[in-house]
């Protein structure tokens, strides 16, 4: 988990899992990272020390150490596909600060394109625990962050279209967002607070709904097509009906910790997801050990060998051919060359003019948009209601989103009514009221989201209010 390692021994029941004994080892990964590879290391004298070699372990790490993408590709054979996700990859982790060990999840169609869930992290984290496990004589089957397994470890109706995996560890949630089982992002959430009296609860769901409702402000996505699952963490006890809410559209499924084999303690699902893959003969859905990539090119060899000869043919003919022009043309790029060099300030001088304009024109014109429309939202507010904005959110696209708090519910649903009959303001919708404690008294916290449209004449919608 980065600060300790949550460790099970399982053996394989029937179609699940039993567990025969866990254990909980602080441990500074930190710190570990900055050690050298030596064998006598520390994570490799922690393992030994407490009995745990010569067998093959899972391993499963935080999310927070990988990062993900998703990219679209044409519907190629898996031999091209192979080589268009291979180059993506490289595009996309090569750096030259930091080297990073990719893999990616099978494809999945979406219309007429293949959408492919990339997997990267760095090759030195890798190779460091690779190192450690050997060291301690155990084989690693698997690195793979965790949360990648618990999205498919439970049924979910899958006529949702929108599928949410959150994973309460400690005091922070691994979110991650499904689209018709393409990957549509993953964040990390920080859940603070003392947790006391139920009170994690009301956190971990307004933490988790508050990044939901931002989705579905951006990607207009309905709330009664959206499935929610969440991971307890087996720290923590929870209280699966608290999240039966008449009023929340979404399908919430609440996975606390399981009780296996005949011990007393419970063990998260995190560890039987984990264990579940170590005794199936099932292959990881990622795997920074064994990239996906390494192992279907060994088994594509003698194809890619037949498609390199004709390639190789097909080219010495295009070669024969080119040749003819090439004086040529190299006569030509040398004097195009020369061209756009000359052009070079000149083109970097009304770019970077453009620029200015373009971001001043918002703020500086004689009509500015953004003025326009806090001077707009403004006059919505009344001069003798308790009620005021907190913060003002405006994307260049004029979608805006506005927290605020109130005295009453009254005053919100009026500011609600007025921001609606302006005709500048458009699609105003009233995303949540609800209470907030306060200091002294009860605060109303609140939020509106709308679209800003500059009309041509304002001023009589003004003096009218």
């Amino acid at each position: 988990t980065g600060q300790c390692i949550r460790y099970a021994k399982v053996r394989r029941a029937g179609e699940s899992v039993s567990v025969s004994s866990q254990g909980h080892l602080p441990f500074d990964f930190s710190a570990f990272w900055a050690e050298p590879l030596m064998p006598e290391n520390s994570l490799t004298k922690l393992l030994k020390a407490n009995g745990l070699t010569r067998n093959k372990v899972t391993v499963g790490v935080p999310a927070q150490w990988c990062l993900f993408d998703e990219i679209r590709l044409p519907m190629l054979d898996e031999s091209s596909l192979l080589g268009a996700v291979g180059l993506q990859a490289e595009q996309r982790y090569n750096r030259s600060d930091r080297a990073f060990t990719s893999d990616y999840m099978l494809p999945v169609v979406d219309e007429d394109k293949w959408s492919v869930t990339l997997g990267a992290m760095a090759s030195a984290h890798v190779a460091a625990l690779q190192y450690a496990l050997d060291e301690a004589h155990l084989k690693v089957q698997a690195i793979l962050p965790t949360s990648v397994l618990l999205h498919d470890m439970y049924h979910t109706d899958s006529s949702k279209r929108w599928q949410y995996t959150a994973w309460l560890r400690n005091d922070q949630v691994e979110l991650f967002c499904w689209n018709q089982k393409r990957f549509a992002g993953m964040n990390l959430l920080q859940v603070s607070g003392e947790h006391v009296n139920g009170d994690l609860h009301q956190r971990l769901y307004d933490t988790v709904r508050q990044q939901i409702l931002q989705d579905e402000l951006i990607h207009a996505v309905d709330a009664q097509n959206q499935n929610v699952q969440l991971f307890w963490d087996v720290d923590h006890p929870c209280d699966v009906q608290w999240f039966d809410k008449p009023t929340d559209a979404r399908k919430w499924q609440i996975h606390a910790s399981q009780s296996t084999g005949s011990q007393q303690a419970a063990t998260g699902n995190d560890l039987i997801a984990l264990g579940q893959l170590a005794v199936s003969d099932k292959a990881a859905p990622l795997n920074f050990t064994a990239p996906r990539a390494n192992r279907e090119q060994q088994q594509t060899t003698h194809p890619w060998r037949t498609r390199l000869i004709m390639i190789g043919v097909l080219l010495v003919m295009l070669v024969g051919f080119l040749g003819y022009d090439l004086y040529s043309l190299n006569s030509r790029i040398t004097e195009l060359t020369t061209q756009i060099s000359s052009l070079e300030d000149g083109t970097r001088i009304a770019r970077s003019s453009i620029k200015l304009v373009q971001r001043a024109d918002a703020w500086f014109s004689t009509t500015p948009k953004y003025l326009a429309c806090q001077r707009s939202i403004a006059k919505a507010f009344g001069s003798t209601e308790f009620i005021w904005a907190t913060n003002l959110s405006l994307r260049p696209d004029m979608l805006g989103l506005m927290n605020g708090s109130a005295r009453s519910e009254d005053d919100v649903i009026k500011l609600s009514d007025r921001m609606k009959k302006r005709a500048d303001l458009r699609d105003v919708k009233l995303l949540f009221m609800r209470e907030a404690a306060a200091k002294n008294n009860t605060e109303i916290a609140f939020a509106v989201s709308f679209v800003y449209v500059p009309t041509a004449v304002t001023g009589g919608n003004d003096e009218s209010e």
